[in-house]
């Protein structure tokens, strides 16, 4: 219960940051669904599992840790490509 509601809190908090700050109108709104469907998850774990059943994965966490695993390396990808990008640009200057 506790830790339900922190993970609602810290979603939320997300979504406002995600909305205030990010200037692409359409990741913003994206973003916002995401959060608010993360949400929803929170507080309804029995609809994770059935959507993890649906792809094959036995539990709710383990499905959306294989997402969050795959979120990261994206993550982490995008930022190697950024700092590249910027390097580039420090050269050229």
């Amino acid at each position: 219960m506790i830790f339900g509601v922190i993970l609602t809190v810290v979603f939320m908090f997300m979504s406002f940051y995600s909305f205030v700050f990010i200037k692409a109108s359409g990741i913003r709104w994206l973003l916002c669904s995401l959060y608010m469907v993360a949400i929803f998850f929170v507080w309804n774990p029995e609809v994770t599992t059935k959507i993890a059943q649906f792809f094959g994965v036995g539990r709710g966490l383990d499905f959306f840790l294989i997402l969050l695993s795959i979120a990261i390396v994206n993550a982490i990808v995008h930022l190697a490509r950024h700092m590249n990008a910027q390097h580039r640009s420090l050269t050229k200057l």
